[in-house]
């Protein structure tokens, strides 16, 4: 499934996207120029990151978490 994430580095949606990923989804996040991939640690780099909603709608989510 391919999920949309908003807000995906903020304490809830760091947890969110590990458990995504882990089941295999497709992950794409949609963040703010102050992103912090520091937060999702070892995950960083297996989901796609995009910081306009254009490009997110490319990516045609399935189910779109706003955290």
């Amino acid at each position: 499934m391919r999920v949309l994430v908003t807000g995906g580095s903020g304490f809830l949606g760091c947890h969110l996207v590990r458990r995504l990923l882990g089941d295999e989804h497709r992950v794409m996040l949609l963040a703010s120029p102050r992103f912090r991939a520091a937060r999702l640690g070892d995950v960083e780099g297996r989901y796609e990151l995009v910081s306009n909603a254009a490009e997110a709608a490319r990516f045609r989510p399935d189910v779109i978490y706003h955290l």
